[in-house]
């Protein structure tokens, strides 16, 4: 496990408030995008996949790939809320160059962290905690998550698949980005795999959030399909 990755995990635990306590406290506003659900925004937009979901790996795919420590290089906060604005005002247009790289890179991380359902549901947060507590062997393993993905919402199938085959595409430069299956699982995890009940803390990180999303990385074809590229947003 990287140290220094795990370290600064463990300050962003202690210090970041919740959307759910800045909503509370008039901070953070019901957005038609971030910080919603991804039944809602597909509803509303009559998608499979979020648009800003698509546009953002396409643009990133587009520009970056081979950007060292890309989704691990902390973007400048106030740019990544400008683009906050901008996609909750339905400007989809991130392949302009006032957007860096790692702001889109942030403002994709912001987008699955604030979702009011995370992307593998709460209610399978006790059956992940379970399954890999016990270390079960592979094959086990294997058939366990692809019966929970398969359970999950049809906007959640199809932005996991989205998501985890654009993360394949980054881990395959990873001699260049440096940015291997357990780095991206670790900087993903908490973003992707959350409790509704308990408090998040590092030791989720390590025993179930992390190890997730590096097994699904590990795993890809068998839980996601063959890898093909973004959708087209028209």
């Amino acid at each position: 496990m990287d140290t220094s990755l795990v370290a600064k995990m463990r300050e962003f635990f202690r210090t970041r408030p919740s959307a759910e306590s800045l909503r509370a406290r008039g901070i953070l506003k019901n957005e038609p995008v971030f910080a919603s659900t991804l039944v809602q925004i597909c509803e509303q937009e009559n998608s499979e996949v979020p648009r800003f979901i698509a546009c953002a790996v396409r643009a990133i795919e587009a520009r970056g790939l081979d950007h060292l420590g890309l989704y691990r290089i902390s973007a400048n906060a106030s740019e990544v809320q400008k683009l906050r604005c901008c996609v909750n005002q339905y400007n989809y247009s991130l392949n302009s160059e006032k957007w860096s790289l790692d702001v889109l890179a942030g403002g994709l991380k912001l987008f699955f962290r604030e979702l009011k359902e995370p992307l593998f549901t709460y209610d399978l947060f006790p059956k992940l905690k379970k399954l890999f507590a016990v270390k079960a062997d592979e094959a086990t393993t294997l058939a366990a998550l692809q019966e929970m993905i398969s359970s999950m919402p049809s906007p959640h199938i199809a932005t996991a698949r989205v998501l985890f085959h654009h993360l394949y595409r980054v881990l395959k430069h990873s001699e260049v980005n440096q940015m291997h299956s357990h780095k991206l699982a670790i900087v993903f995890g908490p973003n992707l795999i959350r409790s509704d009940t308990e408090v998040e803390h590092l030791g989720m990180l390590t025993s179930v959030q992390a190890p997730c999303v590096d097994f699904c990385l590990q795993h890809i074809v068998e839980l996601f399909g063959p890898v093909v590229p973004p959708p087209v947003v028209v």
